[in-house]
């Protein structure tokens, strides 16, 4: 191959892996539109420069192996767009996990099992100061114990039936296409069952302290 035709395969794919950024936060901001708690998050999103998210070289945790397994789930869901739209860029994002869980994780296996994108927020390709959101993973089997933090959250389960506590509340399980809402402060927990679990977060208000363990 000539220089100049790699040079022109690598622009191509670039550009499709920049689509993909564009669709993926066209399909957040569709499913936030609909709904009334996030629909401010909604038109913040809508100019969003998404072509940000391609610009850093993707960094992998382990619990990308379930991304697949998630993906595949979901599309067959109320969020089949967004999951479809995920999987298309999600092993090009860059991966994290909460220095405070790294530290001292919760149990053995919770670092293997655990990840996140974050697309928008202070540090992340797409700048705000005012929400951060993203998609979180978990593995199979997993439990994410209590935890807590300032900032209000909402979460959109995009696939895997999971079950959700939270503070002055009984554990309950939800699907596909549950919307989940954490008031600040209240500790919460949710934990998966056979299937992986994927969901959409936006953190709202006081958005620079991570969680914390209760």
């Amino acid at each position: 191959m000539l220089p100049e035709q790699i040079h022109s395969t690598a622009g191509e794919a670039l550009a499709r892996k920049q689509q993909a950024a564009r669709t993926l936060i066209d399909e957040i901001v569709a499913l936030y539109r609909a709904n009334p708690l996030t629909v401010a998050v909604a038109a913040a999103l809508e100019d969003a420069e998404a072509a940000a998210l391609m610009e850093y070289s993707p960094r992998l945790a382990p619990v990308t192996r379930h991304v697949e397994t998630a993906v595949a789930n979901g599309r067959g869901g109320p969020c089949a767009g967004l999951a479809a739209a995920f999987g298309a860029v999600a092993l090009d994002l860059w991966w994290r996990q909460n220095a405070n869980y790294v530290a001292l994780p919760p149990n053995e296996d919770f670092l293997n099992n655990y990840g996140y994108v974050e697309l928008v927020g202070p540090g992340s390709a797409i700048k705000s100061d005012a929400i951060r959101v993203g998609l979180l993973l978990l593995g199979s089997r997993v439990s994410y114990p209590a935890h807590r933090h300032p900032a209000e959250e909402i979460y959109h389960v995009i696939s895997g039936n999971s079950r959700w506590w939270r503070q002055g509340e009984e554990w309950r399980h939800e699907a596909a296409g549950a919307l989940i809402h954490h008031p600040p402060g209240i500790p919460h927990a949710m934990a998966c069952n056979e299937e992986p679990l994927l969901a959409l977060y936006v953190w709202m208000g006081d958005i620079g302290a991570a969680a914390q363990l209760c």
